[in-house]
């Protein structure tokens, strides 16, 4: 079936979509940089470990959305999309699938899950529902094995963020993700991005 014209996505349009790839990309080796050189500082660089993981995990996520994007079928009040926005959901569809065949990229469950991108989208409203269930203790931007860190009382803790230096991966409420592994995912996206910019432009 061939794609309604509204939905069609012209050369230099995907472009746009495929520059962004490649700028998270290089957002997320900055990143992983930023971190390496964190861990290296001891004590004094705890608050820039965690803020180059955020860094990291807000560019995979912004990949995730360009690749894997769920636009609501329904409005915010829970009504049908009138016409203006069941286009732009249409577009938008269209539009990540594609990015996913110029890139040839059909699954990378790393960047494709979207449980440590909710983390830290929607990092209020997890906090709220943690207290609200009568919870209370907390603990946060802790570097180290999870099970050897010492948490005082005897219910159980939550992890706001920690990172695991000895298996380099990061948790954001309780959701973990290999850093190693999103660095690797985020780079591959990038190559694959760029070198469908090369493609797309020789065309012309």
């Amino acid at each position: 079936m061939a794609e309604p014209e509204s939905n069609r996505i012209d050369d230099w349009t995907i472009q746009t979509y495929l520059g962004e790839l490649v700028n998270q990309a290089e957002a997320a080796e900055l990143a992983v940089a930023d971190f390496n050189a964190a861990l290296a500082g001891g004590a004094r660089g705890v608050a820039r470990a965690f803020a180059s993981v955020q860094a990291l995990l807000g560019a995979a996520a912004l990949i995730s959305k360009l690749l894997w994007p769920q636009p609501p079928s329904r409005n915010a009040n829970g009504d049908s999309l009138t016409s203006d926005e069941e286009t732009q959901r249409a577009f938008t569809i269209a539009r990540a699938r594609r990015l996913r065949e110029l890139t040839a990229i059909k699954g990378l469950p790393i960047l494709e899950s979207r449980k440590v991108r909710n983390g830290l989208e929607h990092f209020d409203e997890r906090l709220d529902k943690f207290f609200l269930s009568g919870q209370s203790i907390v603990a946060d931007r802790n570097i180290g094995p999870k099970d050897r860190l010492v948490i005082i009382g005897d219910a159980p803790a939550m992890h706001l963020r920690l990172i695991d230096n000895e298996r380099l991966t990061a948790s954001v409420l309780g959701d973990e993700v290999s850093l190693q592994g999103l660095m690797n995912a985020t780079q591959l996206v990038g190559m694959k991005a760029s070198a469908a910019i090369e493609v797309l432009r020789r065309s012309y």
